[in-house]
C-alpha cells in the first residue's frame, strides 16, 4: 500500500516554463531551493512507513513482503569485493530535489565517508528497484525518469511480477538511451564488473 501526501497548492501566478538545459549547460544546474523539501528532511519519520520525496510529494510505503526482501537480500549478498551493497537506502541529487529510497544501491567501498542518510547519486553504481503488485506504476514509469534526470549511472528495475529484470543505462535527459531485459535465471551483467545471479529470485504468486 501507498499513501502519497501531496504538497500544497500555491494560488499565485503559474510557474513560467523552463526550458531543459542544453547539453554543454547540463553539467552547471545546481538544484533549486524546494521548501517543501525542507519541510520532508525536518519530518520524523512514522515508524511502520518507509518515506520518498518525489516529484513534490510526501510518498509513504508500507511494510515489504517476504518476497520482496528475499530478493533484496539475494542481491545484497552478491556485493563483489571492492563494492558496497545498501539497502533502502536514500540518495540525493545534485540537480533535481526528489529524495528516493531504492531498494538496493551499489557504491564502491569507501566511496561513502561519515554517516550520511543520504548518498550523492554520482557516487553510485547502480540502484535497484523491486516491483511491488500496489505500486507498479512508480518503479517502472516514475522512477525511471527520475533517476535518468537525476544522472544515476544504471538503474536496474527488478519485476516479480512477471519474472524479468530491465537494466537502464546511458542517461540523457530524462530518458535512459539503452534499455536490457532479461529473464530470472539468466545472468544479469552489472556496472560494478560481475554478474548478478538470478537463478533464486522468486516471481510473486498470482493475484
Amino acid at each position: 500500500m501507498t499513501i502519497t501526501v501531496d504538497r500544497a497548492r500555491t494560488t499565485s501566478a503559474p510557474d513560467s516554463i523552463e526550458e531543459e538545459p542544453r547539453a554543454s549547460e547540463r553539467d552547471h544546474v545546481t538544484r533549486p531551493h524546494d521548501p517543501f523539501r525542507d519541510v520532508y528532511l525536518a519530518m520524523d519519520n512514522p515508524g511502520d512507513y518507509r518515506t520518498e520525496y518525489l516529484r513534490g510529494q510526501i510518498v509513504m510505503m508500507s511494510s515489504a513482503s517476504t518476497i520482496h526482501n528475499r530478493i533484496l537480500m539475494l542481491i545484497g549478498q552478491q556485493a563483489p569485493e571492492g563494492v558496497l551493497a545498501y539497502a533502502t537506502q536514500g540518495i540525493e541529487f545534485s540537480t533535481i530535489s526528489d529524495l528516493p529510497e531504492p531498494d538496493v544501491v551499489f557504491a564502491e567501498d569507501g566511496a561513502i565517508t561519515g554517516n550520511p542518510n543520504y548518498i550523492p547519486a554520482e557516487l553510485t553504481l547502480a540502484v535497484v528497484e523491486i516491483v511491488s503488485p500496489s505500486n507498479w506504476r512508480t518503479d517502472v514509469l516514475e522512477k525511471a525518469e527520475l533517476y535518468a534526470e537525476g544522472r544515476v549511472g544504471t538503474y536496474v528495475l527488478v519485476d516479480p511480477r512477471d519474472g524479468t529484470i530491465t537494466v537502464y543505462s546511458r542517461p540523457n535527459g530524462k530518458v535512459y538511451q539503452d534499455r536490457s531485459r532479461y529473464q530470472f535465471g539468466e545472468p544479469v551483467p552489472m556496472p560494478y564488473g560481475a554478474d548478478l545471479d538470478t537463478s533464486r529470485f522468486p516471481t510473486y504468486p498470482p493475484r
